[in-house]
C-alpha cells in the first residue's frame, strides 16, 4: 500500500488518461480480438499456445482470487483513493491481478514463440507497462501484479519445455479436455457455494464463473478443431484475410450482443457469451474457413 500511496502523488489528468489506455491492453476486449486474428490469419500454432497459457494461468489466478478473497486496495485502506475511471473494470477480488495475467500470458507467449526480436521487445514492454499501470491507477498492489506475472511466466516456460521436447498423444488431449471441464465446473461450484454461504457475493465471484465458462468453450472448441477440422491460416489474398477477420470478429460481436439482449442476469449472459464466443473462435469459424479453403482450392 505504501508504494501505491507513493505513486498517487504523481497523478495528473494526462497520466491518468495515458495509463488508463495502457491498462486497457490487459482487458479481454483487446486481447481476444488480437489473438483471434493471429489464430485465424497469421500463426495458428503460436496463437493456440498463447491461448493455452492464458487459460492455464487464468485457472490458477481465478482460483486464487476466490480462495484468498483479498479486497481491493481502497477497501483495505479506506483513506486510499484509486483513479476513478479505473474502478469500472476493477471487478472481483484484488489478488492476483487478472489484467496482468491476461496481458502477460498473451504477450509473453507471443514473445516466447516469435522469431523477431522487435516483436519480443515490444511484447515485453507492453506487459511491463500494463503491470505498472495497474499500480499507478491504484487498483492492484505490487503483490497482486508480480504474482500474476510469475504465474504466467512459469506456465510459458513449462509449455515451451513440453512442446519443444514431447509430442502429446491424442489420448492425453482427451484427458486434458476432461480435466479442463472438470476444473471449470469445480470453479463454478465453489464460486456459487461462497455466494450461497454468504461468504462472498455474485459480483465478487462473477469473474471466476465467466472465466470457467470460457475455459470450457476453449477446451471443447480447440479439441474439436484439432481432432476434426485442422484449418490453415493461408488465404488467396490479403483482401480475403480482411474479410475473414471481419466475419470472425463480427460473429463474436453478434454472440456477445445477442446474449446481452436476452432476459438473463448479467453474470449468466456474460458466461454464456464467453462459452459460445470461445466455441465460435476455436471451432465453428475455423470450420467455415476450412470449408471455404477446400472449395476455393478445388476450383484452382
Amino acid at each position: 500500500m505504501n508504494f501505491l500511496e507513493f505513486l498517487s502523488h504523481f497523478r495528473t489528468d494526462i497520466l491518468d488518461y495515458i495509463f488508463r489506455i495502457i491498462s486497457f491492453c490487459g482487458e479481454i476486449t483487446v486481447l481476444l480480438p488480437l489473438i483471434c486474428i493471429i489464430y485465424w490469419c497469421i500463426n495458428k500454432s503460436t496463437a493456440y499456445k498463447a491461448l493455452f497459457v492464458f487459460f492455464l494461468s487464468g485457472s490458477i489466478v481465478q482460483g486464487a482470487k476466490i480462495v484468498f478473497r483479498i479486497p481491493r486496495p481502497w477497501i483495505l485502506n479506506p483513506q486510499f483513493s484509486p483513479v476513478d475511471s479505473a474502478m469500472e473494470t476493477a471487478t472481483g477480488y484484488s489478488f492476483p491481478s487478472g489484467h496482468v495475467q491476461s496481458s502477460s500470458s498473451i504477450f509473453l507467449s507471443l514473445a516466447a514463440w516469435s522469431k523477431k526480436k522487435a516483436v519480443r521487445i515490444l511484447c515485453c514492454i507492453i506487459v511491463l507497462l500494463v503491470l505498472f499501470s495497474r499500480m499507478y491507477l491504484g487498483v492492484h498492489t505490487p503483490l497482486d501484479v508480480f504474482t500474476s506475472l510469475l504465474i504466467s511466466t512459469v506456465m510459458i516456460f513449462l509449455l515451451k519445455h513440453v512442446t519443444d521436447n514431447y509430442t502429446i498423444p491424442q489420448n492425453n488431449k482427451i484427458a486434458l479436455l476432461i480435466l479442463a471441464i472438470a476444473y471449470a465446473l469445480g470453479l463454478i461450484f465453489y464460486s456459487l457455494l461462497l455466494v450461497r454461504w454468504n461468504i462472498s457475493t455474485v459480483e465478487l465471484t462473477a469473474d471466476s464463473i465467466i472465466f470457467a465458462c470460457s475455459l470450457s468453450g476453449f477446451a471443447i472448441g480447440s479439441y474439436v478443431e484439432d481432432r476434426f477440422i485442422r484449418f490453415g491460416t493461408e488465404c488467396l489474398s490479403i483482401f480475403m484475410q480482411f474479410i475473414k477477420i471481419f466475419l470472425g470478429l463480427g460473429g463474436m460481436l453478434l454472440i456477445t450482443k445477442g446474449f446481452s439482449l436476452l432476459p438473463l442476469s448479467e453474470v449468466l449472459a456474460d458466461s454464456l457469451s464467453g462459452f459460445f464466443s470461445c466455441i465460435w473462435a476455436t471451432c465453428i469459424f475455423p470450420l467455415f474457413i476450412r470449408l471455404v479453403q477446400k472449395k476455393k482450392y478445388s476450383e484452382l
